[in-house]
């Protein structure tokens, strides 16, 4: 028994260290450019299977922006050569229904914005995502 202990002692440290780096995933940074306002989608989360029919996803605003307003919405995404998840296969270039974010700053402002937001497949796959955003 002694044994089984100063191995499980010595074997518990390093699971919780592989398990803590697993879920620490650093978030996905997006830049983007927009006009004073104007209602502008700024970032995309779809989620498909491979015959291309959507996989649901929830999008939830973790830091709204301080000066704008950031919504999220339905909408067609296209499939990217490169997604974060999976594969694109014959899903290139086509449209999935998925979620948009969407920025709006108030009319005259000129200057920086924020959001940050969390992306959830209903397969668990999960996205941390910042939106840094200069509005002209």
């Amino acid at each position: 028994m002694y044994q089984w202990g100063k191995l499980a002692a010595l074997c518990m440290p390093v699971l919780f260290v592989t398990l803590q780096a697993a879920t620490a995933a650093e978030p996905v940074v997006l830049t983007r450019s927009v006009e004073s306002g104007a209602e502008t989608v700024v970032a995309r989360s779809t989620f498909w299977n491979s015959d291309c029919s959507p996989v649901s996803v929830k999008v939830t605003i973790t830091k709204p922006p301080s000066r704008g307003t950031a919504t999220v919405r339905e909408g067609a995404n296209p499939v990217s050569a490169n997604p974060r998840f999976g594969t694109s296969g014959q899903c290139v270039g086509k449209e999935v229904m998925g979620k948009q974010v969407v920025y709006r700053s108030p009319v005259g402002y000129k200057g920086e914005d924020v959001i940050n937001y969390e992306s959830v497949s209903a397969k668990g796959q999960k996205s941390n995502v910042v939106v840094n955003i200069t509005v002209k």
